[in-house]
């Protein structure tokens, strides 16, 4: 099977190595550090360098020369990274370590081999949403110390500045070389968000503030599009606190910027043969429809009174046109195929009127439920967003009901549930989406 059915990638997802830094876990995973925990709570999403280019567009990096040691309380981590593309060319090492007393170090040392203009070249430290609202003790390079916090409402303008060290609890980081500062990157769901944002309108003579949405402005991998999901009803929450009740719509909720409201010069011509690039092959793929589905569960729970998802057809659609793809290599779908993710757009749809029941996922990043409810009937909906197949305990499931499962292709499975009531466990499939109806509806 074509691995873009199921991930919109053309590619295998990267390997996830695990490793231990005394007290501390992380992973891993293509010369970036995701996911550090102390003991079960996670304290940093994600360190990683980050090239950003005249237009703000991020430069990938190719590694080589990859080495890892790593035993049961410590690590080291070594590579080479190179960023090439237009008139940029910049290579870094780097050094990660974690210690067993718990240390973590992430060294880059580098060279520009070209003269090039650049917006953002170094570290960035990504915290987990989860942290909204924790006390942060932040040392300046002045000497100075300021007592805040992470913002709980989406901050329009940069919560700190001149950042030479951040606590918040027992756990402190410490930068060197640039001078750094914090931005509230659940402002850039999308830019249009961010203006708003930062220029909150006078709301007297408006019938609604609307906005627009995309998941990748600066990252452009799955787990990162997963990992953005929970920003989405918080920037619908941060809109309602400055909208003097007005409503707040999101339209449209598209896979990739329309175009680019950072470009400082006109977008390079697309090459023959190469996708545009506002189209993103997740659009027909599973991992589109689980991702379709999250999305309208977090702007549910945060009250947006409209919601407009995608086109209707073609590359930014819900299913295909008659005559086809026109660059069928590179968004490899049917003529008049139906996508994966309409099925989740009709399956809320159908049960209009209706109401969103509150659900909880232990792990949301690996997988997300959506439950609906009208009269008598229940439906739920629920995603997978691993590579790999997944055992996943669902509670509240009825005894009796239909079972729906999306296939890579656009088509539905559909089989018969019969299980004793309460907790089930279900074995999903690699982004695999299943919705499940109460027998009688």
């Amino acid at each position: 099977m074509n691995p873009m059915l199921l991930s919109g990638q053309p590619d295998p997802a990267p390997e996830q190595i695990p490793l231990r830094a005394g007290p501390l876990s992380a992973v891993y995973e293509r010369g970036d550090l995701r996911y550090v925990c102390l003991a079960d709570r996670e304290i940093v999403r994600r360190i990683y360098v980050a090239v950003r280019d005249a237009n703000w567009g991020t430069v990938p990096a190719v590694i080589s020369g990859e080495s890892i040691e790593r035993d049961e309380v410590s690590f080291t981590v070594r590579y080479t990274a190179t960023h090439r593309e237009g008139p940029i060319h910049f290579r870094w090492e780097a050094a990660i370590t974690g210690g067993a007393d718990g240390s973590l170090s992430f060294i880059m040392e580098g060279r520009a081999l070209s003269a090039f203009r650049r917006n953002r070249l170094g570290f960035c430290v990504l915290h987990p949403m989860e942290m909204a609202g924790q006390a942060a003790e932040v040392g300046h390079d002045d000497g100075t110390v300021t007592l805040g916090e992470f913002p709980v409402r989406i901050s329009p303008h940069q919560p700190f500045k001149s950042m030479r060290s951040i606590r918040a609890g027992e756990v402190e980081m410490t930068f060197e070389g640039e001078v750094f500062e914090m931005e509230d990157q659940r402002n850039w769901t999308d830019a249009f968000f961010a203006e708003l944002n930062r220029n909150r309108p006078e709301t007297r003579h408006l019938d609604a503030l609307v906005f627009s949405i995309n998941p990748q402005v600066h990252a452009f991998d799955n787990p990162s599009l997963v990992e953005n999901l929970a920003a989405q009803q918080a920037a619908v929450e941060s809109a309602r606190a400055f909208s003097d009740g007005r409503k707040v719509l999101v339209s449209p909720v598209t896979f990739r910027m329309r175009w680019n409201p950072n470009a400082t010069a006109p977008e390079p011509l697309v090459p023959p043969g190469e996708l545009p690039p506002q189209v993103d092959p997740r659009q027909l793929s599973l991992f589109g429809a689980g991702w379709t589905l999250g999305s309208l569960k977090y702007l549910a729970l945060g009250r947006a009174s409209s919601l407009t998802y995608f086109e209707t057809t073609g590359f930014g659609g819900v299913m295909e046109r008659s005559s086809g793809s026109p660059l069928p290599g590179r968004f490899p779908s049917r003529p008049g195929q139906v996508y994966p993710l309409f099925h989740v757009l009709a399956g809320v749809r159908e049960l209009a009127g209706g109401e969103l029941v509150e659900t909880l996922s232990s792990r949301p990043l690996e997988v997300e439920g959506l439950l609906l409810r009208r009269g008598e009937a229940r439906r739920w909906l629920i995603a997978g967003y691993a590579p790999e197949p997944q055992t996943v305990r669902v509670r509240g499931l009825p005894r009796r009901g239909v079972v729906r499962i999306l296939q890579p292709t656009g088509e539905i499975k559909e089989l018969e549930l019969d299980t004793p009531e309460g907790e089930v466990e279900i074995e999903l499939g690699p982004y695999e989406v299943r919705q499940i109806d109460s027998r009688g509806e």
